[in-house]
């Protein structure tokens, strides 16, 4: 299950001319979204190898493969900005993994992984 965090900030205020106020709601939700469309994994399902792009340069720190278990089964270790970057798989049984890409800034993006021999 992904970890989604929102955050929503309300503005209270009196315009100008003091003929009432208004509120406002704003949410990160966008953002999230954003981030983990930035990021994509092909080929998927993949054999023996995955390649990691994102839409712009950022710099990421690992990326953790686990089963659906969480037991981590494989660590990335990258400390650098890419764009594309491909991964090669040891052998692993078919199945679905996670991938959890982890950016600068303790931030996390999670992308489904299948593995098919």
């Amino acid at each position: 299950m992904k970890d989604v965090r929102l955050l929503n900030i309300e503005l209270e205020y009196d315009d100008d001319a003091n003929c009432g106020s208004s509120l406002r709601s704003s949410s990160l939700s966008d953002n999230i979204i954003q981030l983990e469309t930035e990021y994509t994994i092909s080929p998927n399902p993949a054999q023996s190898h995955f390649t990691l792009r994102g839409s712009s340069s950022s710099f990421i720190h690992q990326i953790l493969l686990t089963d659906l278990n969480g037991k981590e089964i494989i660590k990335y270790l990258v400390d650098e900005k890419i764009t594309e970057k491909t991964f090669d798989l040891p052998y692993l049984s078919d199945g679905v993994y996670s991938a959890k890409i982890i950016l600068e800034n303790e931030k996390s993006v999670n992308k489904k992984v299948v593995i098919l021999n």
